[in-house]
């Protein structure tokens, strides 16, 4: 039934006839976070249904000076908890925070950032990657005792 709502009206038109009660107003809801760009020095994700929907709840006064954690995990189980109405209202808030985000990142993609497990690091098979974070090191040191000692 809630794609059906959905084919029949526009995301604006979802999001404004909903009786839910934000925590945050909704264009801030729908921005993204500035503090995590500027500690990143790259542009922001866009946001999903489930990031919006923490994001308001962890605004809430229900969970003002709980640890982290415990937010996740209670916003986690709360989420499961939502109507489907709930959630497809989300969803439309995520697509129009999409929207909004293709603006100012219109070339935007995501591309996955390799992380390197040095638990299993063979010493043969990588030693190019080896030798290069050993030069890398060496380097470091050279030139923290050279100029600044």
């Amino acid at each position: 039934m809630s794609n059906n709502i959905s084919e029949q009206r526009t995301d604006e038109e979802i999001i404004n006839m909903t009786n839910y009660n934000f925590t945050l107003n909704i264009d801030t809801l729908i921005n993204s976070s500035k503090t995590t760009q500027r500690l990143r020095n790259s542009p922001p994700r866009p946001q999903n249904p489930f990031l919006l929907y923490r994001r308001d709840k962890a605004a809430s006064p229900e969970c003002s000076g709980l640890k982290i954690s415990e937010t996740s995990k209670k916003i986690g189980e709360m989420w499961e908890n939502e109507s489907n109405e709930v959630k497809e209202m989300f969803n439309a808030l995520a697509r129009l925070a999409d929207k909004f985000h293709s603006k100012p990142y219109f070339n935007y993609s995501y591309s996955r950032k390799k992380n390197y497990n040095f638990s299993n690091f063979n010493f043969y098979s990588n030693m190019k990657y080896f030798l290069y974070i050993l030069f890398i090191s060496f380097s470091f040191i050279f030139f923290y005792d050279y100029y600044l000692l």
